[in-house]
């Protein structure tokens, strides 16, 4: 069901895309302001709508799947993109499941035979326990958006993950590293575009979609950047001088030829120049890659964790560069290290100092 959006998203909607970063600066308006805005009235626009729709099926009506998905869109607004798609997806196809066995089961009438028999249905086609932890986590929220928008005791909130083991990230060495930003060709200004963006993944560990959002003010002044993260988080990340030099050498050969003085990107296409999306950012690092090794920008966000972890950075510090919310995240980067490690806890702690005098 869609309700109307509010007076305040709309203007913002069109302050956003009908007026350049020029006119926008003019008149004393900062793009990051218009983001901060634009959350803060999807997040009011949701709640208004998620607000009504709850009244009205606590008014009697009859809570069907379409209703219940379309209002679960709102309810993920908060959340990365990427989540989004991949959530509703797992929903739709739950729901479509749920239809074929049986037409009149509800998101009310749901109980938990049907949730087993999905599982077991995944199971049966070979879905490992991996995949089956993420519908989980899917089904976690689905469960929490039916509680906290109809007040509705869902089976999805006793739902729990299969074990399974992680696989442990790869990272490239210090040397291969150092291979891999030297192969783009200097003498293009194509090359001197990636060689900046090999530096900026590797000396900040931002994800791909991070660096995707980046406009060419967020990297103007100081050696720190300020990036906006999964759910709308903002957070400041440092920037090697290294890397600064690499990026005005970008900004200043190559960039100008391809993007329009009203294009706020800080990278762009050199055929469109436009905003490169993550997936084009993407294909740029692995057509960059060694022989033989698959290399991604969260292959060098893994890379960059090692490293750190391997010259005594503190995890706490490794998890606010990496803007993770779990430290447990962070964690699995401690694969690998086990003989850093013990030479650092046999350096520093009284009791091995002891044992090994």
């Amino acid at each position: 069901m869609i309700m109307p959006r509010s007076t305040g998203y709309m203007w913002n909607r069109f302050l956003k895309h009908s007026l350049s970063s020029a006119t926008l600066t003019f008149i004393g308006i900062a793009e990051r302001e218009l983001d901060q805005l634009d959350h803060m009235y999807r997040t009011q626009d949701k709640r208004e709508r998620l607000s009504r729709a709850a009244r009205e099926v606590g008014e009697g009506d009859e809570l069907t799947w379409h209703q219940a998905l379309d209002d679960f869109r709102v309810y993920l607004a908060g959340k990365s993109e990427r989540t989004q798609v991949l959530y509703m997806s797992i929903l739709k196809r739950f729901s479509q499941f749920i239809h074929q066995s049986n037409p009149t089961m509800t998101p009310v009438n749901l109980t938990a035979n049907e949730v087993r028999t999905y599982i077991a249905a995944k199971k049966r086609k070979g879905t490992v326990n991996r995949t089956i932890a993420l519908e989980m986590s899917a089904f976690r929220s689905w469960g929490r958006f039916l509680l906290n928008m109809y007040q509705m005791q869902s089976v999805f909130l006793e739902l729990h993950s299969p074990r399974y083991t992680r696989p442990i990230p790869r990272s490239l060495t210090v040397d291969e590293m150092a291979a891999l930003l030297n192969e783009p060709n200097l003498h293009t200004t194509e090359g001197v575009r990636d060689r900046a963006l090999l530096e900026l993944l590797y000396t900040t560990g931002i994800r791909v979609s991070e660096c995707s959002r980046l406009n060419v003010n967020d990297v103007a002044v100081g050696d720190t950047i300020r990036v906006m993260g999964k759910g709308k988080k903002e957070r400041l990340v440092c920037m090697s001088a290294t890397t600064q030099r690499w990026i005005a050498r970008y900004l200043l050969t190559a960039r100008f030829r391809w993007a329009s003085a009203t294009e706020p990107a800080l990278f762009v296409s050199v055929r469109t120049g436009k905003r490169l999306n993550p997936r084009q950012l993407e294909a740029i690092v692995r057509d960059y890659a060694p022989q033989g090794i698959r290399v991604t920008p969260h292959t060098l966000r893994h890379t960059v964790a090692t490293h750190m972890l391997e010259g005594d950075a503190d995890l706490v510090v490794i998890q606010a560069l990496l803007g993770h919310d779990s430290l447990s995240t962070t964690a699995q980067y401690l694969h690998g290290t086990t003989s850093r490690l013990q030479e650092i806890y046999e350096r520093s702690h009284p009791r091995a100092k002891h044992i090994n005098e």
